[in-house]
């Protein structure tokens, strides 16, 4: 999503009509906003307020958080491999990591702490390669032991292999 996209699903959400926000940011938050410079931010694609009035039209709106247009307007400049490092870290803070043991983790970021914060930005993007590439593994190992369960009982239905073969094949004695 970007800021233009933002921008227009917070004002849907308000239920409120431009000119009742624009006049709001004014009234309330003390920012000069007219409701035709908040129409062109709502249909001009790059176009984008500054954080002052970017914060008042959050709050008029209602928005969970007041910076959330400050936030999106700055991810719309940034470099894409910064993006793309913020989606990995988000990406590993909302799902198992990797690492057998949470003091892997902490032991790993410790290490780091003398590091540099584009050193860090960097080292984190490729440790978010690495945990990619293990979760890939990881599910094509699931959908090859699924294949396998599917492949003996296929064959334990076709009486191709006895009940002690099979249960052989699938490890159990």
């Amino acid at each position: 999503m970007n800021y233009t996209e933002l921008l227009n699903e917070l004002i849907e959400h308000s239920g409120k009509t431009v000119k009742q926000i624009a006049d709001e940011c004014q009234r309330e938050y003390g920012v000069n906003l007219t409701n035709t410079y908040l129409s062109g931010l709502k249909t001009t694609e790059g176009r984008q307020a500054s954080q002052e009035i970017n914060i008042a039209i959050a709050k008029a709106c209602g928005a969970e958080y007041e910076n959330i247009l400050v936030i999106q307007a700055f991810l719309d400049r940034a470099p894409l491999v910064l993006v793309q490092f913020l989606e990995m870290v988000k990406e590993m803070a909302t799902t198992k990591h990797p690492f057998e043991k949470e003091d892997e983790l902490t032991e790993l970021l410790e290490a780091d702490s003398e590091l540099s914060l584009a050193e860090f930005i960097c080292k984190s993007i490729k440790m978010g390669e690495i945990y990619r590439q293990q979760k890939r593994e990881e599910s094509e190992e699931k959908k090859q032991a699924k294949a396998f369960v599917i492949t003996a009982d296929v064959l334990k239905n076709l009486d191709i292999l006895s009940e002690d073969e099979l249960n052989t094949l699938l490890g159990k004695s």
